[in-house]
């Protein structure tokens, strides 16, 4: 299982960490918001994490981390349950963070990285998709 600062973590224990990374990086987190859509996307071992802030008034504001320590918490979560499912890693997750509920949700693609894939052709049409209902 992985070792994050010494202790073994289990996947609700990451999820958890995740969700501390995501509320000290005030890139994500924009005056107002109200919902959070982050992409992750692991590919040749390399991370990425890309997604959107929907604030009050309905605007989707493209956001990307500024402290990268979350990729360590990503990679991790992502190990970890590979490990404990006794499975292959997943190659993309999709989180979601509700402020008023303070629910972090995940969905996770083993087969398809690029399923909730964000790229400048598409970020119009992703915003959209990934709006809270």
């Amino acid at each position: 299982m992985n070792d994050m600062h010494g202790v073994a973590m289990n996947r609700d224990e990451l999820i958890h960490s995740l969700a501390q990374s995501i509320a000290g990086d005030s890139a994500l987190l924009l005056d107002g918001w109200k919902h959070l859509v982050l992409v992750s996307q692991i590919e040749d071992g390399t991370p990425d994490l890309t997604g959107f802030c929907y604030t009050a008034d309905g605007r989707a504001t493209p956001v990307s981390p500024e402290d990268f320590a979350i990729f360590d918490v990503i990679e991790a979560l992502r190990d970890t349950m590979a490990e404990v499912d006794d499975d292959r890693p997943w190659q993309a997750a999709l989180f979601r963070v509700d402020r008023e509920t303070g629910k972090v949700t995940a969905e996770f693609e083993y087969d398809r990285p690029e399923r909730w894939a964000v790229t400048p052709d598409n970020a119009k049409a992703r915003a959209q998709e990934f709006a809270p209902a």
